[in-house]
């Protein structure tokens, strides 16, 4: 499945909030490989969502909805160049709004590179082990 720049954006946010909730020591949650980030299934949900802290709950014995809150409070403190709002929904999902200003950026590099726009040969021939590691583990 492929996933667009502002998908790889909040994965990688995503990445640095469970590294940032893991250092504090509130709570230890273990690497999560493959996070899913969606469209939510309504658009006042906002522009993406996860369900990274229903997958960390039954691993961490830890309620969902109290991982979701921890997740979305890092990623409101260290990743608001990027979203407008992060918000928790039961049982334990993340919302997130992106700022407009990172869709324009999309939008730019699109047009700027026209047919080329999501080519690469990066990775070509390579195992791919994650996007959504965390190294506090």
């Amino acid at each position: 499945m492929s996933t667009s720049p502002v998908q790889d954006l909040i994965v990688e946010a995503l990445s640095k909030a469970v590294d940032r909730v893991c250092e504090s020591g509130d709570h230890t949650l273990p690497t999560v490989l493959h996070p899913t980030i969606e469209l939510p299934k309504r658009a006042e949900w906002g522009d993406f969502s996860s369900n990274v802290a229903m997958a960390l709950a039954p691993k961490v014995h830890r309620p969902p909805i109290e991982i979701a809150d921890a997740l979305a409070k890092e990623l409101q403190a260290g990743s608001a160049e990027i979203f407008e709002r992060v918000e928790v929904a039961a049982p334990g999902f993340l919302n997130f709004t992106v700022k407009r200003n990172r869709w324009v950026e999309v939008l730019r590099a699109i047009e700027t590179q026209g047919q080329r726009f999501g080519t690469s040969e990066v990775g070509k021939g390579e195992l791919q082990a994650s996007a959504f590691s965390s190294s506090c583990f």
